[in-house]
């Protein structure tokens, strides 16, 4: 329903966009599409009445706003005309899907449970001429085989279980590893069991235990198969079993371990029994933790403690290199504005200021050696200064050898005024940091302050208290 009134109203646009489009007189061009008149109407509806209410395409540089307007006119149009196509294919699609939903005969489809599921209850409203009456329940039986079906099942399940019965042994003369007992076969309701004549031998399971076997032994294994608890029939292997063979280095552990534990019996009254960690040629170990990766453990957690301390030294020192440099602007413009006021250059400057504060470690005054360096050694002053400030990595710092940079070509007087004004703003900055350093010492001394407070109280109050106690 709601796909047929989609598609009519696209219709009508579209008819109604084309008569507009062909009484406007323009001839239709070789590259338009039919979609072509209802792509410019919905373009010319929106995009061009948000122009009008005063919004503004921002134009690129490299191109004459004509040309931008042109750009974004065949972007937006091209958008559109996607997405009618979209929008028409949809509801085509889904138009298709209602007719067809409607001609189905409106049956209700029961399923019954798989067998072993159990009963399936389907709930139901009766109407009589469009008027509810009631309701009712219905339930459903599993699902079960016909006879000509549940054989077939039979005998599939038989075959698969007793191809796969033997597991990794040839045959059932020469049994020395586990049978693989199949109680669930894929895609059959058959339930197997099994039925071992000696389960400590051989469990239900098909567990082979033939450790301590000295010489074959014959047994029975039978295998039931049953549907809805009907039996339908049985498998029976008669299997002989071998003892275990063993590799050399399993038989010298089995017999260590034969020897251990009839020396714990011949102790077993005792409650701390010692062996010997050597024992002829073998030498025991235990299976508690291993000190060795307990070792490595620490070794790790170590190596992450010196790699997190470095890395938190690391930050702590770029924290403190931009506080330094923070505190150092506003001293370092003003002497650098009273140097230029002097009459000295730039390159003057920064070399008085160098030899007056080389003995001071300050990461300002290093940056300005190497600057200085590399001013003697040939590099031009718009050079030097540029990565001075890339250096520095400090917004300020940029913007001042930013303007610097600029000033050169225009001279000193033009480059001092500018300087004297951001000299102002620097103090001003300053007074700033230092209101907001002094907040935080105060921020920080609260906790303290809380601590002593509650110790004051409670060497009051606790005398109290015990004096009334």
């Amino acid at each position: 329903m709601i796909a047929g009134i989609n598609l009519m109203l696209f219709l009508i646009l579209f008819f109604y966009s084309k008569t507009q489009y062909q009484g406007s007189g323009t001839s239709k061009k070789k590259d338009e599409n039919l979609l072509y008149p209802l792509t410019k109407w919905i373009y010319e509806k929106i995009f061009l009445l948000e122009q009008r209410r005063g919004k503004r395409e921002r134009i690129l540089p490299t191109m004459s706003k004509q040309a931008f307007l042109e750009m974004r006119k065949k972007q937006w149009m091209q958008a559109i005309y996607r997405i009618l196509i979209v929008f028409f294919i949809t509801n085509v699609m889904a138009l298709a899907v209602e007719i067809l939903e409607n001609q189905k005969q409106k049956d209700i489809v029961i399923e019954r449970n798989a067998y072993g599921e159990g009963e399936a209850y389907y709930d139901f409203t009766v109407y009589e001429k469009k008027q509810k009456i009631g309701t009712v329940i219905i339930e459903v039986q599993e699902f079960s085989y016909s006879e000509s079906e549940l054989n077939q099942k039979y005998k599939e399940a038989k075959e698969y279980v007793e191809s796969h019965f033997l597991g990794e042994n040839e045959s059932v003369e020469e049994v020395r590893s586990d049978l693989q007992f199949v109680v669930e076969v894929p895609e059959n309701d058959i339930e197997i069991s099994f039925q071992s004549e000696d389960i400590e031998l051989v469990t239900n399971q098909g567990i082979v235990n033939n450790q301590e076997l000295t010489e074959p032994q014959v047994l029975n294994i039978n295998a039931t198969y049953s549907y809805a608890e009907e039996e339908l029939g049985e498998s029976v292997w008669q299997i002989t079993v071998y003892p275990k063979e063993y590799s050399q280095e399993e038989e010298k552990i089995q017999k260590l371990k034969n020897e251990i534990e009839n020396y714990l019996k011949e102790h077993e009254k005792e409650e701390t029994v010692v062996i010997s960690a050597t024992e002829g040629d073998f030498w025991l170990t235990g299976q508690g933790k291993n000190p060795v990766v307990f070792v490595y453990i620490m070794g790790l957690c170590v190596g992450a403690y010196f790699f997190a301390k470095e890395w938190q030294s690391r930050k702590e020192e770029e924290k403190a290199r931009k506080e330094q440099l923070d505190y150092e602007y506003p001293v370092f413009l003003n002497q650098l504005v009273l140097l230029l006021g002097a009459g000295m250059t730039m390159k003057a400057a920064f070399k008085q200021l160098v030899e007056k504060n080389e003995k001071k470690n300050h990461y300002l005054y290093q940056e300005i050696l190497v600057t200085m360096r590399q001013l003697n050694s040939g590099i031009s002053e718009r050079e030097a200064y540029s990565e001075l400030g890339e250096r520095l990595n400090m917004a300020r710092y940029r913007k001042l050898f930013s303007m610097v940079v600029q000033n050169m070509s225009m001279g000193t007087k033009d480059l001092f005024t500018a300087l004297e004004q951001e000299e102002h703003a620097a103090l001003e900055h300053r007074k700033e940091r230092a209101r907001q350093l002094g907040e935080t010492a105060s921020t920080k001394l609260l906790f303290p302050m809380i601590l002593l407070l509650i110790t004051v109280m409670l060497i009051l109050l606790v005398p109290a208290v015990l004096s009334f106690v």
